[in-house]
Parts: C-alpha cells; sequence; structure tokens
C-alpha cells in the first residue's frame, strides 16, 4: 500500500468526538464598538472612455481605443481578464474596441454586445452619479453589520466597460473595487448587491493585509512551502468569497425584479440546488492541493472559483457562513475576518459536529479538516 493511500485510510479514521474536539476555535476576541463610515466615490473615467471608443466612427477607432486602453482602471480590468482568459492582453482589448466600432465581431470580450447597449450603460452611469449618496447609505449599512471593528475609511468604486467580470477588487489597486457597468440594465438594486459583495473584499484585504502574499507560484518556494501555500490560497478564497457572498447575498436582496438581482438570485438558487456535491468538489480539490506539491493551483483555482464553472466553491462558503452566523452569531463570525482561514473552516466544523440535526449541512472531509487543523498547528507555533 502507498505512502499517501495509507496517510487518507488514517485520516478517515478519526474520530467525530475528537474532530468536535479539535476543531471548536479559540474564543476570538470580541469586535471593538468603533463605528465606522464609509465613504464611496465612484470613478466612470474608464468606462466613458471604453464607451467612447465603442461610439467611435472608423476614422477615429484606433486612436479611440488606444486612449481606452492606456486608461489605469481599463488596464487593471485587462489584467483580471488574463488571469482566467491567457488571450486577454491590452492589444486584444483594443483590437476588440476597434472591432465593435467598425462593425466587426469580438468574439473575446462581447464587445459588439456592449455597444449595443450604450444608451442603457450611459444611463445606468448618469444614475450611480446622481445617486452615489444613497448608494453609499445603503451599502454601509449592510458593511455594518458583517465588519464594525473596521475603522472608517474612503473606497473608490471603479466604474468599466467589458472586463471579464462583473466586479471585482484586485490588491494591485488599493482601496479601489471594480463593477462593469454593462451587466447590469440600469438595475441599480444590482448595482447595490454588487458593490456590497466587492466592498467586502476591500475590507478583508485591509484586515489581512498578509494575505496578498499567498502565492503558490512565486519562484524560490520550496515544495512543502508550496504545498502549504496552495492549501492557504483555496482557504482564503473560500472565506472570502463564501462570507462576501452573505454580506451580498441575493436570497434576500430587495428588488427581486431587476434583471441584475434575478439573474444572481438564480444563480444562487442553482448552486444551493447541488451543494452537496459542491462540498464534494471542494474536498476534491483541497485534497488535491494538500496532497500535491506539483499541484496546478491555477486550475484548481478556476475549478472552484471562476465563472467558467459557475463560481461552485463560492457557495460552499455562503453555506459554511450562513451555518456559523445562525449558530455561533454574527460577533463570531465578524471577529473570524480577523483570523487565519483554517478558522473559518474550523468554525464550520464544529457547528456541524454540534448540530448533526441540520441535515442542511453538508459534511467538509476528514482530509479538508486535516488540512485545515495542519495549518493551525503552523500558525500556533509562530
Amino acid at each position: 500500500m502507498n505512502r499517501k493511500l495509507i496517510v487518507a485510510l488514517s485520516l478517515f479514521l478519526v474520530s467525530l468526538a475528537s474532530i468536535a474536539a479539535d476543531q471548536t476555535p479559540s474564543n476570538p476576541a470580541s469586535t471593538k464598538a468603533e463605528k465606522r463610515a464609509i465613504t464611496l466615490t465612484f470613478d466612470a473615467s474608464g468606462a466613458e472612455l471604453e464607451l467612447a471608443a465603442l461610439d467611435a466612427d472608423v476614422q477615429h477607432a484606433e486612436a479611440a481605443a488606444d486612449l481606452a486602453v492606456h486608461n489605469a482602471d481599463v488596464q487593471a480590468s485587462i489584467a483580471h481578464a488574463h488571469d482566467f482568459m491567457p488571450d486577454a492582453t491590452t492589444e486584444s482589448f483594443k483590437g476588440a474596441l476597434i472591432a465593435a466600432a467598425t462593425g466587426a465581431t469580438d468574439k473575446l470580450f462581447g464587445m459588439n454586445e456592449k455597444k449595443a447597449k450604450l444608451n442603457s450603460i450611459r444611463a445606468l452611469i448618469g444614475k450611480i452619479k446622481s445617486n452615489s449618496n444613497a448608494l453609499t447609505r445603503e451599502i454601509s449599512a449592510r458593511l455594518q453589520s458583517f465588519a464594525p471593528q473596521v475603522k472608517p475609511m474612503t473606497v473608490r468604486v471603479a466604474l468599466i466597460v467589458g472586463g471579464g467580470s462583473d466586479g471585482f477588487q484586485t490588491d494591485d489597486v488599493p482601496n479601489t473595487f471594480f463593477l462593469d457597468v454593462s451587466y447590469f440594465d440600469e438595475d441599480m438594486e444590482g448595482v447595490a448587491l454588487l458593490a456590497s459583495h466587492e466592498l467586502f473584499h476591500v475590507i478583508q484585504a485591509h484586515e489581512r493585509p498578509t494575505d496578498a502574499a499567498i502565492d503558490p507560484d512565486k519562484s524560490g518556494l520550496s515544495q512543502q512551502e508550496r504545498r502549504i501555500m496552495g492549501m492557504r490560497l483555496l482557504f482564503l478564497a473560500l472565506e472570502n468569497e463564501g462570507t462576501a457572498s452573505l454580506v451580498g447575498d441575493a436570497m434576500e436582496w430587495p428588488g427581486q425584479n431587476g434583471s441584475y438581482v434575478s439573474w444572481f438570485h438564480k444563480k444562487f438558487q442553482r448552486n444551493l440546488a447541488h451543494i452537496d456535491q459542491s462540498f464534494v468538489q471542494f474536498d476534491n480539490l483541497m485534497f488535491r492541493a494538500s496532497h500535491d506539491a506539483d499541484a496546478p493551483m491555477d486550475n484548481l483555482y478556476n475549478l472552484g472559483f471562476s465563472g467558467q464553472w459557475d463560481s461552485n466553491a463560492y457557495f460552499v462558503g455562503y453555506r459554511m457562513a450562513q451555518a456559523i452566523d445562525k449558530y455561533s452569531g454574527r460577533g463570531h463570525l465578524n471577529a473570524l475576518l480577523d483570523l487565519p482561514a483554517e478558522d473559518f473552516v474550523l468554525s464550520y466544523a464544529a457547528v456541524r459536529a454540534a448540530h448533526p440535526e441540520d441535515s442542511s449541512l453538508p459534511p467538509l472531509s476528514v482530509a479538508t479538516i486535516a488540512a485545515a487543523r495542519e495549518l493551525r498547528t503552523i500558525d500556533s507555533s509562530k
């Protein structure tokens, strides 16, 4: 019998009683009472340059596209798209803008579809600008419930068109998140919903700045270091996307008739209908990462967290965050924001062990739990 199979069988012999006792997290420090005021500033400069490029005539299309792709926010959106689409580059995006403007077909970025919605997109940008204070109040109130310990902060909302994702946050552009205004069809509640999700990612980056260094593919790592880094990456994404999905919860958001909120609600329903299988899928990803130092982490991440596979692992994290919120309380969930991601995983395992009667809580595999305990041991020794 090979060594990996022996390890796997040993893990499955761990008793439930031992799991429940070992995984109960140390009581996180109580959150601070300090009130937080979030100020949002909306910057449409990138989107407006992209719209101008799409609307340019044949004679001016190339110059307008060149101006658009040199905008810093457009550059950030291209870099983000490149993480999921290797063919997404400055040149290919410039070509997509020119193609759409001149009547040719762009298959990579879908800019022809966005050109067809120019009036709707411009109308939405106008609504966002004129209602920025109301948007800020709505989003800030939602966030206050999930991160009361965060100090006052100003966050820039960069509006773009055609970045390959409806919204994203990147550590490369601090205190900023991005919204692609071509996705919303003038649905302002949809804007507030996704903005709440992405703003929470900005808060996560503030609270745990060292997480930005988690990169299994950086040079100079030993095999063991890469294995540990891969485990951290998946657990971090599980917590970050799961809790952000609870903050921006499409299952309970107002304005269910809006086009974007309705679409997002259906995505939640679709994923929650097979949540048991998604937990197994995440277990498989973690098993590969924790047992193979040469695992292709980009592919593992994309299988769980990219839209290409319906972002299925978002909803694993969402169900885990729901359970912690329900049984351990909002204060406990909020306090996990300041702790390593394995504490989120072990908190869920403890909740599930304490509530076997709740059939809505799928199990995590013994191997996944063992990986979280291994990381806790490492972090405790620092």
